[in-house]
């Protein structure tokens, strides 16, 4: 049985879940560190074949944000 997930419906926190849960099944061990962490800027982090991986989420229609926001990332990252 086919299970849909309306997205517009749920909070951010279940819909970052979700998505860490896809990632961690295609092999991925992501975590979520943003929620309640403000000192924290990425949304997720991850490793893969020896390099960090970030991520930024966004379910709005704020996609310009999203470069800026990945920048921002990689300069605190390194």
């Amino acid at each position: 049985m086919k299970k849909k997930y309306n997205f517009k419906k749920l909070s951010e926190e279940n819909k970052k879940k979700i998505i860490k849960n896809l990632l961690n099944n295609i092999g991925l061990k992501v975590d979520i560190k943003r929620t309640g962490d403000v000192n924290f800027r990425m949304d997720a982090v991850s490793e893969f074949q020896e390099k960090k991986l970030i991520f930024e989420f966004e379910f709005g229609n704020d996609v310009v944000e999203l470069p800026r926001k990945l920048i921002e990332d990689f300069a605190v990252m390194y």
